[in-house]
């Protein structure tokens, strides 16, 4: 065989074990004995150990104090979809609403449902239909994410599979290539399972957070958060819990999930973020943490009354400062904002208040 026809044949072999390597790395650093760590700096992102950090990626900037913001549940497919495809997606969000978030260090959301090329089944379907409840969103969504610094999002809800295990694959994949890091719990069936991630730690400027989700929706074992919980809380500056649970619609949430809320702060928690409900529930401090039982919807096309209109947003301001003894000390506070949907306009920021 001659060296030109062996090079043919060896570069796809090479390129192809590279590609699998890195998605190993990747998405299941578990398989190197490592614990699940992002930086994120300037839309980068990373994970491994510590001193790799520090020679991949650049030095992060050491800031006094850091804005990071929570959303709702945000949905690209139905009507949402056909607005961007019209409009582009940059429509979506009105200039005050993107400024907001592209000032913060870090935006989260609740990402409700997969990343895929498949056709939209819920697009012109019958309100009401099966298929009207089948979420898809298209690739260029995830730039869409990233340009308005949504960089993490959690997946652990009740649509996130709608498209099966190729569904989650994909948007795995749509993430990782937009620079957009995931946790959450996706599914207990065998051939999910190996897709469940749910905590990260996240370094933001300098600042270690911990994420830890809760998905009702799901097989996910209440205990084993807990458990999670008190495990991470040694090695975080701050951990929050964000939860999928609750009734659709409801206005106040109700005592079984109330009663999740408290043991989640008397895990370790200091702050839980709640979505599903699709409206606004009220927010409560318990013990020395704070509880949002639900922020409603972020991008969502559910127009049929004021209240699923309507969605929260939660700014967490964390400061760090140090005691004469040297001890290390971090403060939280909150400022709310809050979002208006209407059909075929930009979300539009329409009100501050504080919420200390």
């Amino acid at each position: 065989m001659s060296r030109s026809k062996l090079m043919s044949y060896l570069f796809p072999f090479i390129a192809g074990a590279i590609l699998g390597f890195a998605y190993l790395w990747f998405f299941k650093p578990q398989t190197f004995g490592l614990s699940r760590r992002t930086h994120l700096k300037s839309g980068s992102i990373w994970t491994g150990d510590d001193v790799a950090i520090d020679t991949i990626s650049p030095e992060p900037t050491v800031e006094p104090r850091i804005n990071i913001i929570f959303t709702g549940d945000l949905m690209l497919d139905r009507h949402v979809r056909l607005k961007a495809e019209s409009d582009g997606y940059d429509s979506l969000l009105g200039n005050s609403l993107k400024e907001l978030l592209t000032n913060s260090n870090l935006v989260i959301a609740n990402l409700e449902g997969p990343i895929t090329k498949e056709v939209s089944k819920s697009v012109g379907s019958e309100v009401g239909s099966t298929n009207n409840f089948i979420f898809t969103f298209a690739p260029e969504s995830a730039e869409f994410l990233s340009r308005n610094n949504i960089k993490l999002v959690n997946l652990g809800n009740n649509h996130i599979t709608n498209f099966g295990k190729e569904g989650v694959i994909s948007t795995l994949n749509y993430l990782y290539q937009a620079g957009i890091n995931h946790f959450g719990w996706v599914a207990s069936s065998p051939d999910l399972e190996e897709y469940n991630q749910a905590h990260l730690i996240v370094e933001v400027s300098d600042y270690l957070i911990g994420f830890v989700n809760f998905n009702q929706f799901s097989d996910q074992n209440f205990s084993d958060v807990l458990k999670v919980i008190e495990e991470l809380r040694p090695q975080v500056e701050y951990l929050v819990v964000y939860a999928h649970w609750g009734t659709e619609y409801a206005p106040e949430p109700n005592e079984v999930i109330k009663g999740q809320a408290h043991r989640l702060i008397d895990a370790g928690a200091d702050l839980v973020i709640g979505s599903h409900p699709h409206v606004i529930q009220p927010y409560e401090e318990y013990q020395d943490g704070k509880i949002y039982y639900s922020l409603g919807n972020f991008i969502f096309d559910q127009y049929f009354s004021p209240e699923v209109k309507r969605g929260q947003l939660v700014q967490l301001q964390l400061e760090r400062s140090y005691d004469d003894d040297g001890k290390k000390n971090v403060k939280a506070s909150f400022q709310e904002f809050e979002v208006l949907m209407s059909s075929g306009q930009s979300v539009e920021l329409v009100e501050i208040s504080s919420a200390e």
